[in-house]
């Protein structure tokens, strides 16, 4: 299964923020987890990282954990793929694609 781990940036904390965020001010987005504090940095927090890996969405295809990539044209790629799968014959995958579209209706109406 293709699964990536979402980098975190560091945010204000809001009013909807985990209260540990709340009281330092800041805050990890997307995951809402508790910044690290580090008097080396100039920022002074830092986000550990993920704490699991989300399953890859659809369209996109994750070879490794820290990837994420567009499936290619010619393909699609479902929800959690690890790589892209070729478009079955009569079918259309544009880029981004998450499921094939049949042509055939397409050749039977023109």
């Amino acid at each position: 299964m293709g699964a990536y781990c979402v980098k975190d940036k560091l945010v204000n904390a809001t009013k909807n923020s985990p209260i540990l965020c709340r009281q330092s001010g800041k805050c990890c987005s997307p995951s809402q987890s508790i910044p690290v504090f580090d008097s080396h940095l100039t920022a002074k927090f830092i986000c550990p990282g993920a704490k699991l890996p989300l399953p890859c969405p659809r369209g996109s295809f994750c070879p490794k954990v820290t990837i994420k990539k567009t499936c290619p044209g010619g393909h699609f790629c479902r929800n959690g793929s690890a790589e892209p799968q070729k478009c079955p014959f009569l079918s259309i995958c544009k880029k981004g694609s998450s499921a094939p579209v049949s042509a055939v209706a397409g050749l039977l109406l023109s």
